[in-house]
Order: structure tokens, then C-alpha cells, then sequence
């Protein structure tokens, strides 16, 4: 899980701080970001992560280890980025209502929307089932034949790409 990740490079980082004798404002610094880090949910704390590591990129002295330290950095804050990203991509997704013209974007697309997967809403397009049987909880019937259709993911990731080709 990548905050699982964020929060070990975070302690990783810490250490590596403590290792070089930055001064304290730095530690300081350090520390409040792996508390943030625990915070939930993390999102709210994003912004306020990415900036103390800016802030502790710009407290590190020139040297080989600061370089080092550097390289922690960065790939803390990808690893933050891919956590916003993530959270971005979730509330579009799961955010958007259901509705013919959304169901038939993302079967073209190949993309989930609402509680549907990709390939369950290629089959739930391909099949004309109406937008009221696809909310969420799914019946035990429309599930089952998505997943039926499911099964056949490859001939309709074919057809897929061959209706955006179409589309284009």
C-alpha cells in the first residue's frame, strides 16, 4: 500500500537526518511530516507534506550524503503524488453518475465507472442494461452476467479497441 511506503521512506528519511546532524528545526520538521503521515485519512495532510519536504530540501547542506537525502526526498514525494493522484482518479470515478452517456464513455474507454469495473461495463453497455440495475450493491443476476461476460474479457477488450478505433 503506498502509505505504507510513505510512511517507512519517512522514517528512513528521519534517520538519515538524525545520521547527517542537521540542526533541530530540520528534525523538527521530519518528524511532524511522519506524524502527518499516520493522520487519516492522509489526504487531508497531502499538501502539508509535500511542503515540509520542500522545506527540509531547502534546509539540507551540499555534500554527498545531503544528495543522498535528496533521493529519499524525491521518492517520497512521488510516492505522495501517486497517493493524490489516486485519490483524484477515485473521486472522478466513483463520483460521476451513472447514465447511459457515461456507461457507453467508459466502454469505449475501456474505464470503470461507478461500482463498475472495465469489463463489467463493456458487458453492461454491450448488453443495453438499463443505468437502474447497475447501482450499487449489484443484484446477484446482473452480477453474474457481467462476470459471465467478464470471463470473455479478451474478445471484448478486442472489440473494445476496435470501437475506439471506430470512434476516432
Amino acid at each position: 500500500m503506498l502509505i505504507n511506503e510513505a510512511l517507512h521512506e519517512a522514517r528512513r528519511l528521519q534517520s538519515s537526518l538524525r545520521a547527517m546532524h542537521v540542526d533541530r528545526a530540520t528534525l523538527d520538521e521530519a518528524d511532524l511530516l511522519s506524524r502527518a503521515l499516520q493522520h487519516d485519512p492522509v489526504e487531508n495532510v497531502l499538501p502539508f507534506a509535500l511542503d515540509a519536504l520542500e522545506r527540509i530540501d531547502d534546509h539540507l547542506p551540499a555534500g554527498t550524503l545531503a544528495g543522498l537525502v535528496r533521493v529519499r526526498i524525491r521518492s517520497l514525494v512521488g510516492t505522495l503524488q501517486a497517493i493524490s493522484d489516486r485519490r483524484a482518479q477515485v473521486t472522478i470515478t466513483h463520483g460521476a453518475a451513472l447514465t447511459p452517456r457515461t456507461l457507453q464513455q467508459a466502454a469505449i474507454n475501456g474505464a470503470g465507472t461507478g461500482c463498475l469495473s472495465p469489463s463489467q461495463a463493456w458487458a453492461a453497455w454491450r448488453l443495453a442494461i438499463p443505468v437502474e440495475r447497475l447501482q450499487q450493491p449489484l443484484s446477484a443476476r446482473v452480477a453474474r452476467v457481467l462476470d459471465r461476460v467478464r470471463r470473455l474479457g479478451v474478445t471484448g477488450q478486442y472489440l473494445a479497441e476496435g470501437l475506439r478505433a471506430n470512434a476516432r
